[in-house]
């Protein structure tokens, strides 16, 4: 199942890079978010002990995690395809693959196709 969710987050990535290519100067703002991770009721049957520990450290609350929705919403157009991250724009946390127009740009638009 992670390397599903991994494989999903890297597909929404390229396909909303590409996406928000084809909207630059339509006067739609388009981000990337990455709420982080918020407890919620997806994993209400993982009673693992590693879940319980992870729910206690690490994981914050839904209305937290959606606070960077929120910060999105209200941003300009400077962030315009910007990955945005805890509420703020960190397009350094992408991968040197996704930023680089050989390995992301050509990626992202053959996953357009």
């Amino acid at each position: 199942m992670q390397s599903r969710y991994a494989a999903s987050k890297l597909l929404q990535i390229l396909l909303a890079r590409e996406l928000a290519s084809k909207l630059t100067d339509s006067g739609v703002i388009l981000n990337i978010l990455q709420p982080g991770p918020c407890y919620s009721q997806l994993t209400r049957e993982d009673e693992s002990r590693m879940n319980t520990i992870l729910k206690l450290v690490l994981v914050r609350s839904t209305e937290i995690g959606s606070r960077t929705l929120l910060a999105a919403a209200l941003a300009g157009p400077e962030s315009h395809e910007a990955y945005m991250r805890d509420g703020i724009v960190d397009n350094g946390a992408l991968s040197p693959f996704i930023q680089s127009e050989e390995g992301g740009g050509k990626a992202q638009r053959k996953v357009w196709k």
